[in-house]
C-alpha cells in the first residue's frame, strides 16, 4: 500500500512539473528561406485560463549570412476581449562585432525574441498575434522560420 501512494505521490509530482513547458506553439516555415514581403503571419492562441501569467516569444530561425543586423517586424496582437496591441519590434540578430545571436547550427540560427513578459489575459477566448516583416526589399531571403511560443512565466 505504501509503494502504491509513493508512486502516485511521484506520478503527480512529474505531472505537475510537465505543465511549466510550453502552452503554445506554432510555426511558419518558408521554402527556400524565402518569406514574401508582404505575406502576414496569423496565430490564434487558445486561452483558457486567464489571470495566469505568461511569457509570449517569437521565435526565428535564420540563416547566418542573413544581410542586416537587425529584422523590423509589426506585430499586432488582439486579445481574447478585442483589445488591440501594437508594437514593431526591430530584434537585432548580430552584434556591432558582427557576432551571430542564437544557437546556431547547421548554418542556421534560431533566436528567441521576447515579445511580452508575465502577460495576464483578463478572459478566456482566442488570442490573435499578426506578424508582418518590415524589411525593405519585396522578397526576404535567409529566414527559414517563425514562430510564436507561449509558456508559463517563471515566478519570481
Amino acid at each position: 500500500m505504501k509503494k502504491i501512494f509513493l508512486f502516485t505521490m511521484i506520478a503527480l509530482f512529474f505531472a505537475g512539473c510537465a505543465k511549466k513547458g510550453n502552452v503554445y506553439e506554432e510555426y511558419y516555415s518558408f521554402d527556400n528561406g524565402l518569406w514574401e514581403r508582404f505575406q502576414k503571419l496569423d496565430f490564434e492562441i487558445p486561452v483558457e485560463k486567464p489571470g495566469k501569467l505568461y511569457d509570449i516569444i517569437m521565435v526565428l530561425e535564420y540563416d547566418v549570412n542573413f544581410p542586416e543586423d537587425k529584422i523590423p517586424f509589426h506585430i499586432i496582437m488582439e486579445m481574447p476581449n478585442g483589445e488591440e496591441r501594437i508594437k514593431e519590434y526591430h530584434p537585432r540578430i548580430r552584434s556591432h562585432k558582427g557576432s551571430i545571436y542564437g544557437k546556431i547550427e547547421d548554418g542556421k540560427a534560431t533566436q528567441e525574441v521576447v515579445l511580452r513578459t508575465k502577460h495576464s489575459f483578463q478572459e478566456e477566448g482566442t488570442a490573435k498575434i499578426n506578424i508582418e516583416c518590415f524589411y525593405p526589399k519585396y522578397t526576404i531571403k535567409g529566414i527559414y522560420s517563425v514562430g510564436i511560443v507561449m509558456r508559463r512565466s517563471e515566478k519570481e
